[in-house]
Formats: structure tokens, C-alpha cells, sequence
């Protein structure tokens, strides 16, 4: 039991290094996007493939968890514009 419960602290510790932030990233020619500061989980998404751009609104719900933490103050709220 004691190692079943290590092993899962331990994949979480990570996942949580994994997405602890989010990173848009211009490229040239691609748009980087970038989960980190363990960059495990890396997109590269060329400009020409983009075939289209809209605003977006967020609701409560969409990002619930990162509304309660100082960190995310430059985060959208409930009821913003995203893009």
C-alpha cells in the first residue's frame, strides 16, 4: 500500500512540473505552445495550417481552479474575452 501511494506522489510530482505553466510562443513560421517548466508536453502549430481566428467568452466553469489563486490574476475570468 505505502508503495502504490509513492509511486503515485511521485507521477503526480511530476505532472505537476509538467503543467505547472503554459507558454504561447512565437516561432517564425509556428506557433509554440508549451506546458512547463518541464517541457514534457510541447505543440508546434504552423501558421499556415491556421485556417481561422474568433474571439471566444469563458464561463465559470471553463477554468474554475485557476480563479482562486493570486498566480492567475493575468488568467481570464468568468464572463472575459479569450482569445
Amino acid at each position: 500500500m505505502a508503495l502504490i501511494l509513492a509511486v503515485t506522489s511521485a507521477v503526480m510530482f511530476v505532472l505537476g512540473l509538467c503543467f505547472g505553466s503554459l507558454t504561447v510562443q512565437d516561432e517564425g513560421d509556428f506557433l509554440a505552445v508549451r506546458y512547463g517548466p518541464l517541457p514534457l508536453f510541447v505543440k508546434r502549430i504552423a501558421y499556415s495550417s491556421i485556417t481561422a481566428v474568433s474571439p471566444g467568452r469563458s464561463t465559470l466553469l471553463d477554468g474554475w481552479g485557476i480563479h482562486h489563486f493570486p498566480a492567475a490574476a493575468g488568467s481570464s475570468t468568468s464572463g472575459a474575452a479569450t482569445a
